[in-house]
């Protein structure tokens, strides 16, 4: 059956259920009435990530669920080291350019006792 909610048409495929009827019975406003008990239900054994307000959770298997949080978790982790090495390139950068700029002014001033130290910087910072 097609059917249409807010201009988004899709297809509603009603769940068909074998029933039995059951020992509860009553009258309600002048009609007999038995209560049905389903015989079986089917479990719907989808993983679905969701989000509520914001808030990210996941239905479904426990061992599927495991499965897409290492999924994700290796996803953030490679992110994150991308990231640090791309911060730590750029620290380093700075750390020598920085040094090369102080060495410069020392030769400029001739302060050959400063040229000395920086030099020594220079050579821990490359070990």
């Amino acid at each position: 059956m097609r059917l249409t909610y807010r201009g988004i048409a899709y297809e509603y495929m009603p769940i068909t259920q074998n029933s039995v009827l059951g020992k509860i019975s009553g009258r309600h406003r002048g009609q007999n009435w038995r209560r049905k008990n389903a015989t079986h239900l089917k479990m719907n054994r989808t993983t679905a990530q969701l989000k509520y307000r914001g808030l990210a959770y996941h239905i479904g298997e426990p061992e599927e669920i495991q499965q897409i949080l290492e999924q994700k978790r290796r996803f953030f982790v490679k992110k994150r080291e991308k990231v640090e090495n791309k911060l730590t390139q750029t620290h380093l950068s700075n750390i020598h350019r920085n040094l090369e700029r102080r060495l410069q002014v020392a030769k400029a001033n001739g302060d050959v006792k400063l040229v000395h130290l920086l030099e020594d910087e220079a050579r821990q910072i490359a070990c």
